[in-house]
């Protein structure tokens, strides 16, 4: 019998020990998870407040960008105004001047009678035809200009446009993403607080269980203690009638048990070309002389002044041709050197976008890659809790049925055994500690199968939504690799256009150069002087011929005749010369008296 209470009690007390150790693993899990668990809700909690903040001046950014796109919006629509104000003006003004041009070719085909009769009125048509194409040059060049402002907001508003889009994706993304990590930090802070929760629960159900199991261990040494004193004589011949632990749990095996009841074993542990406005120059001259042919009743001399006179605009259409050249020019640097600013005002909101999509595409990187470490954390820790379960469930099983068979031998070795009163009553003490530890791990066991289920799903809940944020972490950096790259495409657009413009500046530059090179030339002025004294000297031949008196005052100092040459003196005034010795003075044949 002692034999049998001492295997009991040892039973017990690896039982004991058993719980303990399990105890210990769990308390152990659950200090651990406490511990990772403020460390990351303490790092959520300070992502937050810099989300925050970076949520806030996003927020800003993009309220600052709309308003920029509506002032932009506000001049381009302006400027459309003013563009088509200043066409309609123009149109009107060159109907005006295609008017005249009509009255003049009309009075063109009167006599010469009668067009010097009109003399005035012509010089009057001239000086409206000068007016209104003055008029029409000036609005030619507020057009122009209005058209390369244009050139220069538009391209500005669509990039303006272009960034308020991009920077809305980018708010959309980070708040999709911010959301969806706080969700699951707020998941991760109910499951920290459950596990906490879970952790005291069970230290208390071990506790009632080991309570139990200790109190019988104390009574069986008791009990041992109490027949060695009294009974030394009697239980050696009771030992061998007595069955051992080990038999009767043989027995109990053969009738129907199929697990191993070892405990030990159990519980072991833009420019421009030049020689295409000269041929255009030239098409005008040939269409005026077409326009100015001679009619065939003038007279020769006639025909040959309106010819010099039609050829005498040559200079006049050159000093023209000169100053739109270099007007033209001057704006085409003006818009370049505008282009080059704004082109540079891009080239530094790229990069300043570059650099912010790099701080969020590595602070998309960081979340991504703390949420994989936490659910892998998580993951570990809740496999291993549901480990832990599992194998306790085992346990309490088995203790539950390693209970029994004690409470069952000790019932046995009270009927069969000639037991004083003191030890009866110990043996009955013992075996209601054991009855109240079977309650107590039958209890846990039920309380085991209801927590198993809350840590499967809660690790489930976990697993989606890190999976969740996991996702809106890698939508959110696809879309800034697609913008760092939009970006970098356009800063080498930025590049390109820049050094163009710089280009056409500088071939406006030497365009410039030999253009005032050109029209600074003295030989215009030769051949002007050469083409007045040629028309001076057929007006005189004109007046001659009609028998009039040629005004010699109008003669400029150094006129030349008809051919070009320079007019002889002659000894006699012009009042002593006849008609023909005076014409022939003028065709620049000498005069003499023989």
């Amino acid at each position: 019998m002692d034999s049998s209470l001492g295997q009991v009690r040892d039973t017990l007390q690896n039982l004991q020990r058993s719980v303990e150790d399990a105890g210990r693993d769990v308390d152990s899990l659950f200090a651990g998870r406490q511990r990772w668990c403020e460390e990351s809700l303490r790092g959520f909690a300070e992502k937050k407040d810099a989300a925050d903040t970076s949520l806030r001046h996003m927020s800003v950014d993009v309220k600052e960008q709309q308003a920029a796109v509506e002032e932009a919006e506000g001049t381009a629509f302006q400027l459309k105004a003013d563009i088509a104000i200043v066409r309609k003006t123009l149109n009107k003004t060159m109907e005006m001047l295609k008017a005249w041009r009509g009255e003049e070719a009309a009075e063109k085909k009167l006599n010469a009678t009668v067009l010097l009769g009109l003399d005035g009125k012509q010089k009057q048509l001239q000086a409206d035809e000068s007016l209104l194409e003055s008029l029409v040059h000036n609005k030619q060049q507020t057009l122009a200009a209005l058209e390369g402002e244009e050139e220069v907001v538009l391209p500005m508003l669509a990039q303006l446009q272009a960034s308020v889009v991009e920077m809305r994706v980018q708010l959309a993304d980070r708040s999709d993403s911010v959301a969806r990590e706080r969700r699951f930090a707020a998941t991760l802070r109910d499951a920290c607080s459950r596990s906490s929760d879970r952790a005291a629960l069970e230290a208390a159900a071990r506790a009632k269980t080991a309570e139990p199991i200790a109190a019988a261990i104390q009574a069986l040494q008791r009990i041992s203690a109490s027949r060695a004193v009294s009974q030394s004589s009697v239980a050696a011949s009771l030992a061998p009638e007595a069955l051992s632990f080990l038999q009767q749990g043989e027995e109990r095996a053969a009738e129907g048990a199929d697990e191993d009841l070892d405990l030990l074993t159990v519980f072991g542990g833009h420019s421009a070309p030049s020689e295409g406005a000269k041929r255009s120059v030239l098409a005008q001259q040939d269409e005026a002389s077409v326009d100015a042919a001679p009619v065939p009743q003038r007279p020769k001399i006639q025909r040959m002044l309106t010819d010099l006179r039609a050829r005498g605009h040559l200079q006049d259409d050159q000093a023209e041709w000169c100053a739109e050249e270099q007007s033209t020019h001057e704006r085409v640097i003006v818009l370049a050197q505008a282009s080059i600013s704004e082109m540079e005002a891009e080239l530094n909101v790229h990069a300043d976008s570059s650099d912010q999509i790099a701080a969020s595409l590595q602070l998309a990187e960081s979340s991504n890659e703390k949420l994989h470490a936490a659910i892998q954390d998580v993951s570990a820790s809740f496999a291993k809790e549901q480990a832990l379960i599992a194998s306790g469930a085992k346990d309490q099983a088995l203790a539950t049925r390693i209970l029994e068979q004690a409470m069952e031998i000790l019932e046995d070795l009270k009927a069969s055994d000639d037991l004083v009163a003191r030890g009866e009553q110990g043996a009955g003490n013992v075996t209601g500690t054991l009855q109240a530890a079977g309650a107590s791990f039958k209890a846990q066991a039920q309380m085991f199968s209801a927590v198993h289920q809350e840590v499967v799903d809660m690790a489930q809940k976990l697993a989606r939504e890190a999976q969740e944020a996991i996702e809106a972490l890698e939508h959110e950096h696809a879309n800034l690799e697609l913008a760092r790259d939009s970006h970098s495409s356009e800063r080498r657009r930025c590049t390109e256009n820049k050094a163009t413009y710089q280009s056409d500046i500088e071939e406006a530059q030497v365009y410039l150069k030999s253009l005032q090179d050109e029209c600074s030339s003295n030989i215009s002025k030769l051949e002007e002087r050469e083409q007045e004294a040629e028309i001076r000297a057929l007006q005189d031949s004109q007046a001659v011929l009609e028998g009039r008196q040629p005004v010699a005052g109008d003669r400029p100092q150094g006129a030349r005749g008809l051919r070009g040459t320079a007019a002889h003196s002659s000894s006699k005034t012009q009042a002593e010369l006849s008609p023909l010795q005076r014409a022939a003075e003028e065709m620049g044949l000498t005069v003499d008296d023989s």
